[in-house]
């Protein structure tokens, strides 16, 4: 019928009629185009977030990491300060002992009187250079030593009294020694010392020496591993004493426990979850770490590149922070130089302790922009029913518009 109708009207009411339709139809079509750009912005406001969450987890891991990686060196260099602190003290005492030594040769040695100390044992060797062991050592009657021996004995019991009283002062002192060249030796009564050895084979006594020789009155760290217990390190520092004439007179050091001497400094703080340890270069092994756990790099795979960098890192002596994956587990790392002795400090911390932090942040933002998507979802919602109101309105209106305009041109128009 309408189509009946609308081949009877003429050209410009043909126009008309197509053109009130196309109106009519173009409302529709861009009303829906306009819903669904509504609804597209808000799926896509979702996607945005879940986007900027990881980019703020991965931008705050790596902020996070830094920082800790930062403390962590800062950590390993104040250990490695105290570990210096703690080693020029026993220096000092050694230094103390010499120049004592040195006074007692400069006066008149007659006047010296013996200071026995129940701390220290002393006792003069017979023994030539070339006996092959201590128990080829024979050594004097002390209460019929030959006059310049007794002489030298008397002076040097004097010196042994400071000395039991500094093997007295930590518990990380092995032994001291007092060691002439005549083979006079004071040393201090200690499980770990043989009763009777001398000290002139010692390489700690070599050392003292030869630094004395260069020109040097500087003292020499040395390090050994025990005769009763291999895998028990001692560090001793040596150095030699001079009569008033600058001869080499012998040589004084302290023999200290590295283990003890590691757990002294490391154990000093609360590290509470990380790894504190103590790299000895010389054995290529930790020979001491936080908790008395020395099994912190003990089983991780050495192929790991990082691993080995770490490695080679204590090895050198380098000061760096790292990542290392050792096994299935990521670790913060930092290490420093114990500048007096060929040892590095090292600490570790998980990185999952602080990737937690980055990933608290994560979910917080993404809680602070779920709330902020429902409340743009909301938002949306209330648009698009705003919008659908004023698009009835506006079709209300062209239908009346269009009703109107169809009477005044349309008249014969029938109602379909």
């Amino acid at each position: 019928m309408f189509k009946k109708y609308f081949s009877s009207l003429n050209t410009n009411k043909k126009i008309l009629a197509l053109t009130l339709f196309a109106a009519f139809l173009a409302q529709i079509f861009t009303g829906i185009l306009a819903c669904a750009a509504i609804l597209k912005c808000s799926n896509s406001v979702g996607a945005q977030t879940d986007n900027l969450a990881k980019l703020a987890e991965d931008t705050a891991k790596i902020a996070f990491q830094n920082r800790s990686k930062d403390i962590l060196l800062k950590t390993t260099m104040q250990v490695s300060d105290s570990a210096e602190l703690l080693l020029t003290q026993n220096e000092n005492k050694v230094e103390n002992l010499c120049s004592f030594a040195e006074n007692m040769y400069s006066v008149n040695s007659e006047s010296a009187k013996s200071a026995a100390s129940n701390q220290m044992s002393g006792y003069v060797i017979k023994r030539s250079e070339s006996a092959e062991n201590n128990d080829d050592i024979s050594v004097y009657d002390n209460s019929s030593l030959p006059e310049d021996l007794g002489r030298e004995f008397k002076i040097l019991s004097g010196v042994s009294a400071a000395a039991g009283s500094i093997y007295k002062s930590g518990d990380e002192i092995a032994g001291v020694y007092i060691a002439a060249e005549s083979g006079v030796v004071y040393k201090s009564n200690s499980e770990n010392i043989p009763k009777i050895f001398d000290p002139r084979t010692s390489e700690w006594y070599k050392k003292a020496k030869e630094i004395a020789r260069s020109g040097q009155k500087s003292g020499v760290w040395s390090s050994y591993n025990s005769s009763s217990d291999s895998a028990k390190s001692h560090i001793v520092f040596s150095k030699a004493f001079f009569d008033q004439n600058g001869r080499i007179k012998g040589v004084i050091a302290i023999d200290l426990y590295a283990d003890k001497v590691c757990n002294n400094v490391v154990g000093s703080s609360n590290y509470d979850d990380k790894y504190v340890f103590v790299f000895d270069n010389d054995a290529g092994k930790v020979i001491s770490s936080h908790n008395n756990d020395d099994e912190f790099l003990k089983g991780f795979d050495s192929s790991s590149e990082s691993y080995n960098n770490l490695i080679s890192s204590l090895k050198n002596r380098e000061s760096g922070a790292y990542n290392v994956l050792l096994g299935d587990e990521e670790y913060l790392t930092a290490c420093s130089p114990v500048k007096k002795l060929n040892w590095s400090v090292g600490i570790a911390e998980k990185a999952s302790v602080t990737n937690s932090q980055s990933k608290d942040i994560k979910e917080s933002l993404i809680g602070e922009m779920e709330s902020s998507k429902k409340k743009s979802g909301s938002d949306t919602l209330t648009i698009v029913f705003q919008f659908l109101i004023v698009f009835c309105s506006f079709g209300f209106v062209m239908y009346v518009f269009c009703k109107a305009m169809a009477k005044k041109f349309l008249p014969d128009m029938q109602p379909i």
